[in-house]
Parts: structure tokens; C-alpha cells; sequence
């Protein structure tokens, strides 16, 4: 779904994602994220990002961490979704507003993530302890 400049919900037509205002669908040889990627890297217009690394969305959960692997995260929201969050370079751990290691984080701790979608991963941008 999509949200135009006037307000109004947009759906995407079945097989396809939405890419800001564009409808989009991938070949049919090619995952559906390879496609959204490609779509996205090109309504930027930077063809030097690998597809790898093109972010297709950016998103929030508020939930509880369940497990902490060396590189992901896990976190179940209020309606059970377990969201497993890739951890990178640029993953931050955060505390009252101070930064600490997201390995140090422990499972029933709450929080809220952000993550960015990229390449069919996603990515832990800010690990947020909630109170």
C-alpha cells in the first residue's frame, strides 16, 4: 500500500510491490525483492548502488527482543510477527540515549527497532531500550 500527495491509500495490483507511486513487479525469474531493488535503485537514479545494498523500504517494530545471534537480531511485536533484523556496521544499540553494544542486549528486553529492507534482508538501524 501507498499513500499519494492528496492522503489517499493506493494498493498495489496482486504480483506487485509498491515502489513509492509505482506498482511494480519483478520478472518472473527473479525474487521479488531483486525486483522492488532494481525498481527503487532506478527511481533514484544511482545505477552504481549494487542491488544488494539498495534500501527498498524503511520500517519500525516495538516488541520484545527473543534471541540475540551474532549477527541478528530478534524481535516479536504485540501480535506475535517475529522480526529477524540483520546486524551490520551500522546497527546502534541505545539506551537512555547513550550507545551500547546491540550484543549486549538481552531477549525479553523491549524496544523498539528500525530496520531498512535491503537486497530481501533487513537491516537494524537503531535498537531504541523502551521502558
Amino acid at each position: 500500500m501507498s499513500i499519494t500527495e492528496s492522503g489517499a491509500t493506493q494498493e498495489a495490483p496482486e504480483g506487485r510491490v509498491m515502489i513509492g507511486l509505482e506498482a511494480v513487479q519483478a520478472s518472473e525469474d527473479e525474487a521479488w525483492h531483486e525486483g522492488a531493488a532494481r525498481a527503487a535503485r532506478a527511481a533514484g537514479q544511482n545505477e552504481s548502488v549494487p542491488l544488494k545494498r539498495v534500501v527498498i523500504a524503511t520500517g519500525t517494530v516495538d516488541g520484545r527482543i527473543t534471541r540475540v545471534d551474532r549477527g541478528a537480531l530478534h524481535v516479536r511485536d504485540g501480535e506475535g510477527n517475529v522480526y529477524q533484523l540483520r546486524i551490520d556496521k551500522r546497527s546502534r544499540g541505545l539506551r537512555q540515549g547513550q550507545r551500547v553494544p546491540v550484543q549486549q542486549l538481552e531477549e525479553g528486553t523491549p524496544v523498539r527497532a528500525s530496520f531498512d529492507l535491503v537486497g530481501g534482508g533487513s537491516f537494524a538501524r537503531d535498537i531504541e531500550v523502551r521502558r
